[in-house]
This record gives structure tokens, C-alpha cells and sequence, in this order.
């Protein structure tokens, strides 16, 4: 993000996390929300796109991890990247 965080995916978690540039804990995002999120995308304007691969969608939130929309349901078959 542009504040210099790191944001890690967790498969099997279902949920991110979010670092800070020298590896302490800032949040959770998506925490039950997810199915197996695979791909991160940070946009220019720091929201969080995220390729969910059990749900077959795109799930966009902003760097606060409120969630913000989703795409691709019913077009999408496992996104991962």
C-alpha cells in the first residue's frame, strides 16, 4: 500500500493480513468473507482487489478493510491469478 504496508493472502486462512514496513500486525480483512483468496491487487488509490478463488469472485476492499464491492460471481471459475 502506499504508506509502505504489506498485505499477505492466506489461503487456507481465509482471510488477509496486514503488516506494517517492519513486519508488526496492523488487521485482519475479510476474515470469514473469503474462500481461499489467492492473488492480491493494490490499485493507485489503495484499494484491495483480491482473486477468490472458492467463490469464484473478485472481491475489492479499501485499505481500511471495509469491503467495498465484488465481481465476476457466475462468470469466474476459481480466479488465482
Amino acid at each position: 500500500l502506499s504508506f509502505g504496508e504489506i498485505v499477505v493472502s492466506e489461503f487456507s486462512g481465509n482471510r488477509l493480513s496486514v503488516f506494517d514496513q517492519n513486519g508488526n500486525f496492523i488487521q485482519h480483512i475479510g476474515q470469514d468473507q473469503f474462500n481461499r483468496p489467492c492473488l492480491i491487487y493494490v490499485d493507485n488509490c489503495d484499494r484491495i482487489l483480491v482473486a477468490d478463488h472458492d467463490n469464484n469472485l473478485i472481491q475489492i476492499f479499501s485499505k481500511d478493510g471495509n469491503f467495498i464491492s465484488k465481481f465476476g460471481q457466475g462468470i469466474l471459475y476459481h480466479p488465482y491469478g
